[in-house]
């Protein structure tokens, strides 16, 4: 593919605790006519087709210093795609907290949570696959904690709990296997000489 990339961004600091950063991006993007038979199918597009999607993104976070061991922040992002297929015509959007806490060197907390959406257009899967026209919308929890537990001058412990629950309103059962749930937990030793 060929894409271009065009972005705006402004941060605001207040005092010496408080920073908001914010920025706006548009990419335009062209795609060869190399699609597989499937994506014709689905698409319902000639062979010559050549798709073109423009993206925006706008995102914002915000970081505020509570003391001199914790940071909390908090963001949120959009982003929607335009394309001269309806096929691909979506939008998702993101919502997310996070707080950083550390207890003198090599000793640290860090937990986040995320909400997400994601809405497609129309697409006509009727033809194609059979079932009712309508907007697919998935949405996903998650919650992130890592740390680190420094217990001697070159030893330290690590772990992290990664939880993703995703689920869809597509209700036929061959789309079911987004509906899930997915636990990641880690456990390590780092050593130092």
């Amino acid at each position: 593919p060929i894409w271009h990339q065009g972005r705006l961004a402004a941060r605001i600091v207040h005092g010496a605790k408080t920073r908001v950063d914010t920025s706006y991006r548009v990419q335009n993007e062209r795609y060869g006519t190399n699609l597989s038979a499937l994506l014709y199918i689905a698409t319902q597009v000639e062979p010559t087709f050549r798709r073109e999607d423009t993206r925006h993104l706008v995102d914002a976070t915000a970081l505020r210093v509570l003391t001199s061991s914790v940071l909390m922040q908090v963001g949120g992002s959009l982003m929607w795609n335009a394309s001269n297929s309806d096929f691909y015509d979506f939008r998702t959007s993101e919502a997310s907290l996070s707080a950083f806490w550390s207890h003198g060197s090599g000793r640290w907390l860090r937990g986040e949570v995320r909400r997400s959406w994601l809405d497609y257009g129309a697409r006509e899967f009727s033809e194609a696959f059979g079932g009712p026209t309508f907007v697919r919308q998935d949405s996903a929890w998650q919650g992130v904690l890592t740390g680190a537990w420094r217990v001697s001058d070159r030893v330290a412990l690590t772990g992290s709990a990664d939880i993703l629950r995703n689920r869809t309103n597509d209700t036929r059962e061959e789309i079911d296997f987004l509906n899930y749930t997915q636990a990641i937990y880690r456990v390590g030793v780092s050593a130092g000489y």
